[in-house]
């Protein structure tokens, strides 16, 4: 009697615990597909980047050209922008400066840096042209360098949003939000 009652328990067991195997069983695959695909997903630092502040990379290029671009990223854009104004800006100073090495003589070496001057005394009007129009350069190159910052720490922040969205479409488990200012949270969604 105690045999067929156990048995009896068990089938009355086994009978109320298989619903909720099949809903487990159900619920659990997904879960399971979710956790692989976590695992296959590398490191990806798009989802821990900061976005640029343009303001900044435009105050970065006011003070040094070039390190605007290199805050957001564009470094061959950057180091263009720094070499070629200070390129102009030194050749139009050399340009217009007379430099006049000499060895030798009872004084040595001498360096004298004058500009040209005429015999009237005043500078050459070449030189002196020249030099104004390399510098009016100069000035509209970084002009354009702190615009092209500004444009480059925008671009910068509308491409990590298409990548955040892609990666958010790609893996719709995972959670990425928070303030954009101070920081991000990373974490996966779970229903119970």
């Amino acid at each position: 009697m105690t045999r067929h009652l156990t048995l009896l328990l068990l089938a009355a067991f086994l009978f109320a615990a298989a619903p909720q195997r099949g809903a487990a069983a159900k619920a659990e695959p997904p879960r399971r597909d979710n956790l692989n695909t976590l695992e296959k997903l590398e490191y990806n630092p798009v989802l821990f980047e900061r976005k640029r502040d343009p303001i900044l990379a435009g105050i970065l290029s006011w003070y040094v050209p070039g390190l605007g671009q290199y805050y957001s990223g564009e470094i061959a854009k950057g180091t263009a922008f720094l070499i070629t104004e200070y390129a102009i800006a030194l050749g139009a100073v050399f340009y217009y400066l007379n430099f006049d090495f000499s060895a030798g003589g009872k004084s040595g070496f001498k360096v004298n840096v004058d500009a040209k001057r005429t015999d009237l005394g005043v500078v050459e009007t070449s030189r002196r042209n020249v030099f104004y129009c390399a510098m009016s350069l100069v000035v509209v190159i970084h002009l354009y360098n702190i615009s092209d910052a500004v444009r480059s720490a925008r671009s910068f922040n509308g491409n990590l949003e298409i990548e955040r969205k892609r990666i958010q479409k790609a893996y719709p488990f995972i959670y990425s939000g928070g303030d954009e200012k101070r920081s991000i949270y990373i974490g996966m969604e779970s229903h119970f």
